[in-house]
């Protein structure tokens, strides 16, 4: 698929690690004129009063889920069920004609977390080889903002805080739940390097692609977005998107040290360890 050859919208494929800013930015992003957001599209399928703080037309997302959309296609022709390349390429081509056809905007954004890569995979997929769904878009005109959280502590502390609290993401004016977390460590310390090691191989793929990495920890400046985090966005779609600097969304932990009950032992554990710098910040209270 050629945007410019055949005047489809452009995808922006924003890919990062979990709790890496990706829905903020693309919320964000959605509110430019010219910017349609289609969210997490491999997120598994919720019934409507589940999803509704994430969009606004539960119509449009039951058609735009990549589920939904392969249970219909795979009804229709049953033989797409066989993960041959042909069949992968013809579902992820008809899937992507669905979201340019809900959208009458010039780009829409898709968010894809590492851990959804492989949906689209064929027979036989080595391990250090780039997903199919990846290969397939590097062969096309794809915009990708790659995100990418430094302090892995911090973003594993977010993980767990929101899985307690069972609340993922805060709109501007809701009230933060607050609760206190106990971190495993040995699960803390594997996450981190999953995290970091994911992190490492995307790079490797993306190298030489049209591609923006972003850090999560430079996208804010007093609750705000980074001016020059804005202009680097635009830069790279190559046009004037007049995105807000006010986030939608708002940070759910300003304080790692606040909410973590044994800091103690973490401290400890991770004392001398590759992995101590990531958890200084628990030192402020």
């Amino acid at each position: 698929m050629s945007s410019k050859a055949s005047d489809k919208p452009v995808p922006i494929i924003l890919l990062a690690y979990q709790r890496s800013g990706t829905t903020v930015l693309q919320r964000t992003m959605g509110t430019s004129p010219l910017v349609h957001n289609f969210g997490e599209v491999f997120l598994g399928p919720k019934p409507a009063d589940k999803v509704k703080e994430y969009y606004d037309d539960w119509n449009l997302y039951a058609k735009t889920n990549f589920f939904n959309f392969k249970e219909k296609a795979v009804a229709e022709n049953p033989a797409l069920l066989l993960p041959s390349p042909e069949n992968q390429k013809m579902l992820f081509g008809l899937f992507l004609d669905r979201l340019a056809k809900s959208t009458t905007k010039k780009y829409f954004i898709a968010d894809v977390k590492y851990h959804s890569w492989h949906h689209l995979n064929i027979f036989f997929q080595e391990i250090f080889h780039p997903p199919f769904l990846l290969r397939m878009l590097l062969e096309q005109e794809v915009k990708f903002i790659h995100l990418i959280r430094k302090n892995v502590f911090e973003q594993y502390v977010s993980w767990i805080y929101s899985k307690a609290t069972r609340k993922w993401h805060y709109k501007r004016k809701e009230t933060l739940r607050k609760q206190k977390i106990t971190i495993d460590v040995r699960d803390c310390e594997a996450r981190m390097r999953l995290s970091l090691d994911s992190t490492r191989v995307f790079e490797g793929w993306l190298s030489g692609a049209s591609c923006l990495t972003l850090y999560y920890e430079s996208l804010f400046e007093d609750g705000r977005f980074s001016p020059e985090v804005l202009s680097k966005i635009e830069g790279h779609i190559g046009e004037k998107l007049s995105l807000p600097d006010a986030p939608v969304l708002k940070k759910v932990i300003s304080n790692v040290g606040g909410v973590v009950k044994n800091r103690e032992e973490v401290l400890q554990y991770f004392k001398d360890t590759p992995y101590e710098k990531y958890t200084r910040s628990l030192c402020n209270k």
